[in-house]
């Protein structure tokens, strides 16, 4: 009877050790993401020429009409085309 003793003794500091490590682990988890949460807070807001999809979408949009010079025009005048 002794040994099953001791083992349930065993079993029930296992059970606490893992607990233990368990509980560390999450608390760990979750001081990393508060660190990750206030460090994506405090990082810059993106500056519009460096960003990719701004500057790719700016580019799509040079040939919009929205964006052609003297669109108000009658029609039949042609706009003047810059010389290189």
């Amino acid at each position: 009877m002794s040994s099953a003793i001791s083992r349930a003794k065993t079993i029930t500091r296992d059970s606490a050790k893992l607990a233990s490590i368990s509980t560390e682990i999450k608390l760990h988890l979750e001081d990393r993401r508060r660190a990750l949460a206030a460090e994506i807070r405090s990082y810059p807001t993106p500056i519009p020429r460096c960003d990719a999809q701004f500057n790719h979408s700016t580019n799509s949009n040079r040939g919009s009409p929205a964006s052609w010079t003297g669109s108000a025009r009658s029609p039949g005048k042609r706009a003047a085309t810059p010389s290189n």
